[in-house]
């Protein structure tokens, strides 16, 4: 209720043409620990003569018992939420926060003002949040490129960049959560971008702004300054768990293929590799299986299936045979021509990357997997032969 009476007050004095001053303050929240919170946020704060209201374009309901279901099929919905500047500090008391005032006249202060007042009022229409399009940052940052074309004239400048970089870089602290993300998403995401998609970021549309000049030269951020949280730490960064799972699973393939699994501790060990081997590219290739047919264009028709496909379950049972000394002859053998099988897509996909023309960037991930099944097979070539005849 206080938050709507803001808003109406705010907008009753906006349109009665108050001479209050409006000052148009953008908020840049540092990464938090929650994995919604990892790429940081933005919003907006208003203040006329002391009078503040943040506008917050990523409120939506997290107690909702669908919030999962209505997540994967893209049916979760966000709306803008109105609080006080005081609600906002012990919101993100964990956290810091950059503020930036922006350089504006009357008229485009106003405009503003009235346009965040009218998108947090009960009449408006929620949004499908869409990461790289359509979220809390990218609707301030085309807000404000309303009232300042030179926002968006600064914009088009290359960067260099690509959404998956973009995002791969933000989640370095979390090597997991970092795989995971990579792995989820497909080559939509790995095409070159400009500032202006760049700024789908809360910090890279903080330094947008920060660069931007006005028609007469004057920088468009009046003023800078930060806030810390009481409670604000720098992050942890997690160990890099993905590597070190990678490197063991090689380890173990890599034994048995020191003799071609001719002596049966090798092949023993090499045996149970393949089975972690299997499972873990088996279980990830699920993983993403389910994703890609999620409604998010961002994870459809995902190249990683190539590398991480769920067929590498096959491969687990008579690798676990192996291991334990009751893999036939004939179940080596097909367990190679599977290798191959799984192998010849992946094959296919590297040499795309060789003359560069794949469309998705994901050449470590498929390398790792071809490293992989090519151990395997090197570590079977001995196993496949018939034990020798006995003379007497």
């Amino acid at each position: 209720m206080r938050a709507a009476a803001r808003i109406v007050v705010a907008a009753l004095a906006i349109a009665a043409g108050a001479r209050a001053q409006t000052r148009v303050i953008m908020l840049t929240m540092s990464p938090g620990d929650g994995v919604a919170e990892r790429f940081g946020h933005s919003a907006v704060m208003i203040d006329r003569d002391g009078a503040r209201v943040v506008y917050n374009y990523g409120t939506f309901d997290g107690n909702d018992p669908q919030l999962v279901r209505k997540f994967l099929g893209h049916e979760l919905m966000f709306w803008v939420s109105a609080g006080s500047w005081r609600s906002t500090q012990a919101q993100y008391a964990r956290r810091s926060i950059t503020l930036q005032e922006l350089d504006l006249d009357d008229a485009q202060a106003e405009r503003l003002a009235l346009g965040f007042a009218r998108a947090a009022s009960p009449s408006q229409v929620p949004y499908h949040y869409h990461f790289f399009r359509d979220n809390c940052t990218t609707r301030l940052r085309d807000a404000v490129a309303d009232a300042v074309p030179e926002l968006r004239a600064t914009g088009q400048a290359k960067a260099g960049n690509t959404f998956r970089s973009l995002a791969l870089g933000i989640l370095d602290t979390d090597a997991l959560y970092r795989r995971g993300v990579d792995l989820a998403l497909n080559a939509a995401v790995d095409g070159p971008t400009t500032r202006w998609d760049d700024a789908f970021l809360p910090r890279e549309f903080a330094r947008l702004l920060r660069d931007t000049r006005l028609a007469d030269g004057r920088p468009l951020v009046k003023r800078e300054w930060s806030w810390s949280g009481p409670l604000h730490r720098p992050q942890d960064r997690s160990p890099p768990w993905d590597a070190a799972i990678a490197c063991a699973l090689v380890g173990l393939l890599g034994i048995g293929a020191l003799d071609g699994g001719r002596r049966r501790a090798t092949r023993t060990v090499s045996a149970i590799g393949l089975v972690l081997f299997a499972l873990a590219v088996g279980a990830v290739g699920i993983g993403v299986a389910v994703t890609s047919l999620t409604p998010y264009d961002i994870a459809r028709a995902n190249g990683n299936l190539v590398a991480v496909s769920p067929l590498a379950l096959v491969l687990a049972p008579d690798a676990l045979l192996l291991a334990v000394g009751r893999a036939t002859v004939r179940r080596v053998r097909r367990l190679r021509v599977l290798l191959v099988a799984l192998a010849a897509p992946i094959a296919i996909d590297l040499a795309l990357h060789l003359f560069g023309v794949a469309r998705q960037h994901h050449l470590a991930v498929v390398a790792f997997v071809a490293v992989g099944l090519a151990l395997a097979f090197v570590g079977l070539r001995r196993a496949a032969a018939p034990p020798p005849s006995i003379q007497g």
